[in-house]
């Protein structure tokens, strides 16, 4: 399935080699699951996920990098019930709950101004853990990073 988000990001590199990195993003899934349905018709579900990771990279050469981040996944799950029901405006949502999650990816950064501003795009793996969540995600990620 597929989505829409966004992100914040702050890198601070210690040396060419190595960088640390604090990040914090939103994301919106909309998932039809089949088996869960009324007269039919299948419920759709929309999943709002909010994550503050912290992560660190390691540059292979000045462009190409990998990186490993861990922290927090805030999910909230809501249903649109309208078309499975009486066809009044039913929804039900939870409220967001943490999940720890891990995960790991590549990215190749594009100099565009030496110094002060690059271009960067990433693909990231991230597990979930709970007890009642399976919801791994990949993500590509295409930034503009601003140098202050």
């Amino acid at each position: 399935e597929t989505g829409t988000g966004g992100s914040l990001l702050m890198d601070y590199t210690f040396s060419p080699d190595f960088a640390l990195s604090l990040s914090s993003s939103f994301s919106s899934q909309v998932r039809k699951l089949p088996q869960i349905g009324i007269d039919s018709k299948s419920i759709d579900f929309n999943i709002k996920s909010i994550d503050i990771l912290l992560g660190g990279r390691y540059y292979f050469n000045p462009s190409f990098f990998g990186l490993v981040e861990a922290g927090a996944r805030y999910i909230k799950l809501h249903a649109n019930i309208y078309d499975a029901t009486t066809n009044t405006n039913d929804k039900a949502s939870s409220d967001y709950e943490p999940h720890f999650t891990i995960g790991g990816g590549i990215g190749y950064k594009y100099i565009l101004a030496e110094g002060k501003s690059d271009f960067e795009l990433t693909g990231l793996y991230h597990f979930v853990s709970g007890d009642d969540i399976d919801f791994p995600t990949f993500t590509l990620r295409a930034s503009l990073m601003i140098y202050l």
